[in-house]
């Protein structure tokens, strides 16, 4: 992959986005999918915690992942109590797979309002510029992997092996109102469209009503 689109080299944004398709899902109907999912161990699981629990974990969160930003402070507290709550349930060898760096490889941020102050806040810079910024701000901290490392916990970051395929991404891709479903969605999957949600709201957030872990931070 690196020695066809060496680093900094630009290609086009139709050539990546049928490059990065091909790290997609295969094409199975959403009927097998929910078919299979049990024979590879695989369910959905909604748990709540408590206040407590919470603010302990902000606490430590700056500790663990090596860093002061408010965004990584607060995903860092929210592994915390995930890979607490995975290894009181689960005794065996467990590999921790996360979507980091997809928002950052195509510049999915935006700064939140909270009781008059400002919370991650971005730079005033064009897309290819905020891309670096952003991606330059996960690689100097350790909000995943040391965090669930201390759970002895393995993970894995899937995106991170077309690095090179989103940095070859424009300025004028990055603008792209849709660039993440473009860019990581072919005709022959575009199905799974019909599975995302249009309204994104972050983890750190939670809600609009009680603003999770930012709200207590």
């Amino acid at each position: 992959m690196g020695a066809e689109t060496p680093r900094g080299t630009p290609c086009s944004f139709e050539a990546s986005s049928a490059r990065l398709s091909a790290l997609s899902l295969p094409h199975i109907s959403w009927s097998e999918i929910k078919e299979y999912t049990p024979f590879v161990g695989f369910s959905n699981k909604c748990d709540g915690t408590h206040l407590r629990v919470t603010k302990s974990a902000l606490s430590n969160a700056p500790i663990q992942c090596e860093d002061w930003r408010d965004f990584n402070v607060h995903c860092a507290a929210l592994n915390i109590m995930l890979g607490k709550k995975i290894i009181k349930d689960s005794r065996k060898l467990n590999i921790i797979v996360t979507g980091d760096l997809i928002n950052e490889f195509v510049c999915d941020y935006k700064e939140e309002n909270y009781e008059g102050k400002r919370f991650y806040k971005l730079p005033n810079i064009n897309k290819k510029s905020l891309q670096k910024w952003l991606t330059k701000g996960l690689s100097t901290s350790s909000r995943e992997d040391r965090v669930f490392d201390n759970f002895s916990l393995h993970l894995l970051q899937p995106y991170a092996i077309a690095y090179d395929l989103y940095s070859s991404l424009t300025s004028e891709n990055l603008e792209l109102v849709d660039v993440k479903r473009i860019s990581n969605l072919g005709n022959w999957n575009r199905w799974l469209d019909d599975y995302i949600a249009k309204d994104k709201i972050r983890a750190q957030v939670g809600n609009k009503e009680n603003m999770g872990v930012l709200g207590l931070s």
